[in-house]
């Protein structure tokens, strides 16, 4: 009795620090994948919709700028599979042509480039060895940066997702669309597809 050798001493500020650090390190540091793109077989051109071109133009005076990104938080309760999910948003692309869509120029114009398949890679960050708090703010950080990260008009899809592990029975799927191709509504259709 009294002796501290024989118990178990508390981790200490640094040390959870450090697990904090390393925990965040693993799990946001990005590591190369494998590219999934082929060239992308085109199936069919369009003439893009006025309000297409003037978002079109303002990509162009500011390459990539985010401002037209549309961006929303999918909270799930219960485990979700992520080969699943990802099937899931694979299978959506191919049911909706305009998320296969890129721009691209034809004769000085901006075309509407449809297409036939586009492969779609959900990656999936586990935020479960955080402390919660961590696991509480990090999804509206992840999403903040997601909202913000550029699309590239010439290459489809032209929406992407992520999903959150926050535990094995929470989850938080990012979904980020170009309001070129996509709107509110249409949102709420990709979320109704993937239910």
């Amino acid at each position: 009795p009294g002796d501290s050798a024989h118990q178990p001493s508390e981790p200490s500020a640094v040390s959870q620090r450090e697990r904090r650090r390393a925990i965040m390190a693993n799990q946001f540091t990005p590591e190369p994948e494998p590219q999934l793109r082929e060239p992308d077989r085109i199936v069919m051109t369009a003439r893009c919709s006025s309000a297409q071109e003037r978002y079109w133009e303002i990509d162009a005076r500011d390459p990539g700028t985010p401002a037209l990104n549309i961006a929303v938080k999918w909270r799930i309760r219960g485990h979700l599979d992520a080969s699943l999910a990802q099937e899931a948003f694979q299978a959506i692309l191919e049911r909706h042509e305009s998320l296969r869509t890129a721009i691209r120029l034809e004769d000085g114009r901006p075309v509407q480039a449809i297409a036939g398949q586009v492969p779609f890679k959900l990656p999936e960050i586990d935020l479960s060895g955080l402390p919660e708090a961590d696991r509480t703010r990090e999804p509206d950080r992840i999403a903040q940066s997601e909202a913000c990260t550029r699309f590239d008009l010439a290459e489809a899809p032209l929406v992407r997702a992520t999903l959150l592990r926050k535990s094995r029975a929470e989850a938080v799927i990012l979904v980020v669309a170009h309001h070129i191709g996509s709107d509110g509504w249409s949102m709420g259709l990709i979320a109704k597809d993937f239910v």
